[in-house]
């Protein structure tokens, strides 16, 4: 079994919404207002008869991420669209993509208020 709760008032806050319990492994979550005010999201697990929670805190304005192909995912083959989410609010204002094969070296590069933050990704091979 499985809860979530979410809301902008701190860990454990529900005032955006609270959802379950139940064995499904997702949820709609929405009335997220994009203010660039942090939210907060608790997923509990019930485990053995006890609530086990862990808590995870979203920034709103934060830097561009890529969503395909999907982050840990086989790729089709020699060439492949890569595609980000841009950022929300304040966000991005530029971007630098750079792959590689050695090592950590897929990295999506964001510029947010003039400071350069990248996020790692690692792909398979075909």
């Amino acid at each position: 079994m499985y809860k979530l709760t979410v809301g902008t008032t701190g860990p454990g806050s529900s005032n955006i919404c609270s959802w379950g319990p139940s064995t499904a492994t997702s949820a709609p979550v929405c009335g997220i207002n994009l203010n660039g005010e942090n939210f907060y999201a608790r997923l509990s697990s019930l485990i053995n008869g006890v609530w086990f929670s862990t808590d995870y805190t979203y920034a709103t304005e934060q830097a561009a991420f890529l969503n395909s192909p999907t982050p840990g995912t086989q790729l089709s083959g020699s060439a492949v669209d890569f595609s980000w989410w841009p950022g929300e609010l304040i966000g991005p204002s530029a971007f630098r993509l750079i792959i590689g094969d050695n090592g950590i070296g897929s990295t999506l590069y964001s510029k947010v208020n003039g400071i350069w933050l990248h996020t790692n990704y690692t792909y398979k091979a075909q």
